[in-house]
C-alpha cells in the first residue's frame, strides 16, 4: 500500500512539474491578467450594474482560461507520454496504469488549482488596489465552485485521452462541455409539443450532465447565495462525476492498447 502510494506520488509530482514548465501554463496566466484588467475597466462602463459587469468579465474570462486549460492539459499529458515513448517506459517499472493514469490526473488537478490561486489572488489584489473593496464570501464560494466545474472537465479529458487518439479526445471532449453547459437551458426551453420521448431524453441528460450547477456568479453577486444544504448538494454532484469518469478511465485504460 505505502509503494502503491509513494509511486502515485511520484506520477503526481511529474505530471504536475511538467505541466507547470509547459509553454501554455504563463501564456494563460498572462491572459488571465488580461481579463481581470479588462473586467475591472469594463465595470467602469456603467455605475448601476457595477458589480455584475465586473464579475461577469471576469468570471466569463476565467471560465475560457479553465475549460481551454482543463482541457489541452488533460489530453496532452497522456497523448505527449505515448509520442514520446516515456509510457512504455514507466509502465514497464512497477507502475500499475491505474496508478499512472490516476497520477496523470492529479497532476494535472495540482496545476489547475495553482492556475485558479494565482487568478484568484491577482483578482482581489487589483480589486483592492482600485478600491473596489475585498471580495465577500459568496463572491469567492463562486470561484471555488467554478475550480470544480475545471476538474470536471479535466476528468472528462482524462477519460477520453484514455481511449482515443489526440484529435478525437479533443473533439470528443469539447462536444462534451458544450452539452454541459447548454443541457439545462434546453431542457428548461422545451415546448409542450416537443415529443414526449424527446422531452424525457433531454431531462435525463440535463440531471445526469449539467455543468451549469457550477455557475453561481450572478446568484453571488445578486444576493440569492444558496444555502449550505444547496451547496453540498452542487459540490457533492461535481466530486461523483469526477469520480464516475476518472473510475471508467482507469476500467478502459486498463484493457486498452496503450497506443490506442
Amino acid at each position: 500500500m505505502l509503494a502503491t502510494l509513494s509511486t502515485l506520488g511520484a506520477v503526481t509530482r511529474e505530471a504536475f512539474v511538467l505541466l507547470k514548465r509547459d509553454k501554455v501554463f504563463l501564456p494563460s496566466l498572462l491572459f488571465g491578467v488580461g481579463v481581470i484588467i479588462l473586467a475591472n475597466l469594463a465595470s467602469d462602463w456603467s455605475v448601476a450594474e457595477f458589480d455584475k459587469i465586473l464579475f461577469d468579465v471576469g468570471y466569463f474570462g476565467f471560465q475560457l482560461i479553465g475549460i481551454a486549460g482543463a482541457i489541452f492539459w488533460g489530453i496532452k499529458s497522456i497523448t505527449d507520454s505515448r509520442q514520446q515513448g516515456s509510457l512504455e517506459v514507466q509502465l514497464a517499472a512497477p507502475v500499475t496504469r491505474t496508478v499512472w493514469l490516476l497520477g496523470k490526473f492529479l497532476g494535472l488537478a495540482l496545476v489547475l488549482v495553482l492556475l485558479w490561486a494565482l487568478l484568484l489572488a491577482i483578482w482581489w489584489l487589483l480589486m483592492l488596489l482600485n478600491h473596489f473593496g475585498s471580495m465577500t464570501a459568496p463572491q469567492v464560494g463562486a470561484f471555488a465552485y467554478m475550480l470544480i466545474g475545471w476538474l470536471v472537465v479535466a476528468a472528462v479529458a482524462t477519460l477520453f485521452a484514455s481511449c482515443t487518439g489526440q484529435a478525437v479526445a479533443m473533439f470528443a471532449t469539447a462536444a462534451a462541455v458544450l452539452v454541459g453547459m447548454a443541457s439545462s437551458l434546453v431542457a428548461s426551453t422545451l415546448s409542450p409539443e416537443t415529443a414526449a420521448p424527446m422531452r424525457t431524453a433531454v431531462r435525463l441528460v440535463a440531471r445526469a450532465w449539467d455543468l451549469q450547477q457550477f455557475n453561481l456568479v450572478s446568484r453571488a453577486v445578486d444576493g440569492s447565495w444558496p444555502d449550505r444544504g444547496e451547496l453540498l448538494v452542487r459540490g457533492g454532484y461535481g466530486g461523483v462525476l469526477v469520480l464516475i469518469l476518472i473510475t471508467l478511465s482507469c476500467l478502459i485504460f486498463a484493457r486498452r492498447d496503450v497506443n490506442p
